[in-house]
């Protein structure tokens, strides 16, 4: 897949895109955000979360990481940003 075309698809999801890494066989991939990402609703979180569904997606060539926290914000004044 086209590193330019994965980051700006990335971005507009609000996910991070490195391209640097220790190991250049696998591309990493943050995916941070607050419930919606954790996956605090979801049944079986580690499985059915959209960072799990997109590690799937991708295959093996990277690895996704979940970084939500249930309640972050991106505000900077919030209860608890990010």
């Amino acid at each position: 897949m086209n590193h330019f075309f994965l980051t700006a698809i990335l971005s507009l999801t609000g996910l991070t895109f490195s391209a640097h890494n220790t190991d250049a066989k696998t591309i990493k991939v943050a995916c941070v955000g607050d419930s919606i990402t954790f996956g605090s609703t979801i049944k079986n979180r580690t499985r059915d979360s959209y960072p799990a569904q997109l590690q799937r997606l991708l295959g093996n060539g990277y690895n996704v990481k979940n970084f939500g926290v249930s309640g972050a914000t991106a505000l900077t004044k919030g209860n608890k940003p990010w």
